[in-house]
């Protein structure tokens, strides 16, 4: 095995002695340049190494820093929600009466010492709960200031009342009723007064609605009092003295007469306003 080595060599030298000074040149040549291209992929090698080292690193460091910070939120998160801060500590109404703010906390199922939590992400749903419940609510903000929650509240109008045994309820222009109650009424507002029907009664509370409120203001009872004639008719005892006898469904157009009818009558009396529009005084009925 060494002698057939020893015979290439010995070969290799012969033939080299037989080329010429220029192919021994290019042979030295290609040799060196064959050298050079080993080395540059030695060198290659080992440069990706050291870059697939350093990206392992860094991929590594990156997973461990979002593990540490997942970590540590969720440790703030749990200190947080035991810290008494996390919890309601008051609930403030702002831009109604006692009856409605009543109704309003229960409507919200919002409570003292309930999580903060519970509340921020549901501020929507709670407030459409509240619209749905509450018939006088027309919108509501719902803000939070430290850990007090605060509803600020937009009304329809109060248009009356309705008794029921000895407690009354509010009537509000869009027709619906609270369902929280009061031992006495408070302000100019007109109480309604023998409606059978629920449907009579929020048309007749919409249209009250629909009128100015200085006239609004002047009523102090709207009685149903139907006819087989017109089920709708309806009787309202002015605040001055006088009765008006109208249609529930024509109740807001008519009424803006009013004033002035009341004016010309000139005597306390009786205005009749369900067909056409005339009035007397109470001794000549």
């Amino acid at each position: 095995m060494f002698g057939k080595r020893k015979d290439s060599k010995n070969k290799a030298m012969r033939d080299n002695e037989e080329l010429t000074p220029w192919e021994r040149q290019q042979l030295l040549r290609e040799e060196n340049i064959e050298k050079k291209q080993k080395k540059s992929k030695k060198i290659l090698i080992s440069s990706n190494l050291v870059k697939f080292n350093g990206l392992r690193k860094k991929r590594l460091q990156k997973r461990v820093i979002t593990l540490a910070s997942i970590f540590g939120i969720s440790a703030v998160i749990s200190l947080y929600a035991i810290l008494p801060v996390s919890r309601v500590s008051n609930i403030e109404i702002e831009g109604t009466d006692s009856q409605t703010k009543t109704a309003i906390i229960e409507a919200s199922q919002v409570k003292k010492n309930e999580s903060l939590f519970a509340v921020v992400p549901t501020k929507f749903l709670i407030s459409q709960r509240i619209k749905n419940d509450v018939a006088t609510v027309k919108d509501v903000n719902i803000s939070l200031k430290k850990n007090v929650v605060k509803f600020k509240v937009t009304e329809y109008d109060i248009v009356g009342y309705i008794q029921r045994k000895n407690t009354y309820y509010k009537l509000t222009s869009n027709g619906r009723e609270l369902n929280v109650g009061q031992k006495a009424t408070n302000g100019n507002y007109p109480l309604f007064l023998d409606f059978k029907k629920k449907t009579l009664l929020h048309e007749a509370a919409q249209q009250v609605g629909e009128m100015p409120k200085k006239v609004r203001f002047g009523i102090s009872e709207i009685h149903s009092n139907p006819t087989k004639v017109n089920p709708k008719r309806v009787k309202l005892v002015m605040n001055d003295g006088n009765e008006v006898i109208g249609s529930i469904d024509t109740l807001a157009a008519k009424m803006s007469y009013y004033p002035s009818m009341a004016k010309a009558l000139g005597k306390k009396g009786v205005i009749d306003l369900e067909v056409g529009a005339y009035a007397y005084p109470y001794n000549n009925k």
